[in-house]
């Protein structure tokens, strides 16, 4: 696989602004008719601006919405699902500096009462100092029944080591490069786990905070670090679902989290 140095910016609006749009009439489906497993990243981002360009859009129009999932925010705001019949207040507060704070134990999360497809998602977190880091994630496209404390949704794993890891819980499809592919039909926690792991280590040491940014569209998902692409992933399940974060074994601190809809 051909991977090559992409701005965090790069995004589908950015790339769109170099697609023409189509004079003939637009059909009512876009489909992929190439292989995505494939292509280059660079191919794939571009292969990700034909549904907006067919769909009669302008590309120089900038209709996104954006929101600040923290500003202002309050717990009523969130569902939850905690292990050990866990509260939420106990686990998980708001301070005024856009921060969401995250005790880590019960295990468990905390995530948006709406529910998104198509978005970029971009938050900072860090490990408060003086505490080991542990374990945390982000969960993209929660949807259906939480079986335990890992809902069927995506995973952008946190853990030390692992940030920027793709992970599938519960049978949500998922693909990436064979090398970097993992599959456990019987995992006893995420059932059915798909996990696609990162090809390069961006995090900071624990105390600093990490700029994390999430594209979804449609099947595909690519994860920035700090400004450095680290993953991406294809023939993901394209179902809407909530975002949530993850409480898994110590506090863990989330900042600014902005959510941009296309």
């Amino acid at each position: 696989m051909i991977i090559p140095v992409v701005s965090r910016r790069l995004h589908h609006k950015d790339v769109l602004r170099r697609v023409r749009t189509p004079e003939r009439a637009a059909p009512t489906k876009f489909t992929w008719r190439i292989p995505v497993q494939k292509l280059s990243f660079a191919a794939v981002l571009v292969c990700l601006a034909v549904p907006f360009a067919l769909s009669g859009g302008s590309a120089a129009a900038d209709d996104s919405r954006e929101a600040e999932l923290f500003k202002n925010a309050t717990l009523d705001r969130f569902d939850f699902h905690l292990d050990e019949n866990g509260r939420k207040a106990d686990v998980f507060s708001f301070s005024g500096e856009e921060t969401l704070r995250v005790q880590g134990k019960p295990f468990g999360w905390i995530a948006t009462k709406k529910e998104y497809k198509n978005f970029k998602l971009s938050v900072k977190y860090r490990w408060p100092e003086g505490v080991k880091p542990t374990n945390s994630g982000l969960f993209l496209r929660i949807n259906g029944e939480s079986p335990n404390f890992l809902p069927k949704c995506f995973e952008i794993q946190l853990k030390p080591g692992s940030v920027g890891d793709i992970c599938a819980f519960h049978g949500k499809p998922l693909a990436g490069d064979a090398e970097r592919f993992t599959e456990d039909p019987n995992n006893a926690l995420c059932g059915h786990l798909r996990l696609v792991k990162k090809f390069r280590n961006a995090e900071r040491p624990a105390g600093q905070w990490n700029d994390v940014e999430v594209l979804c569209f449609e099947g595909l998902i690519v994860v920035w670090v700090n400004d450095q692409v680290v993953n991406w992933a294809h023939d993901a399940e394209n179902l809407p679902g909530k975002i949530g974060f993850q409480s898994e074994g110590g506090p863990i601190e989330f900042q600014d989290a902005e959510i941009e809809i296309k």
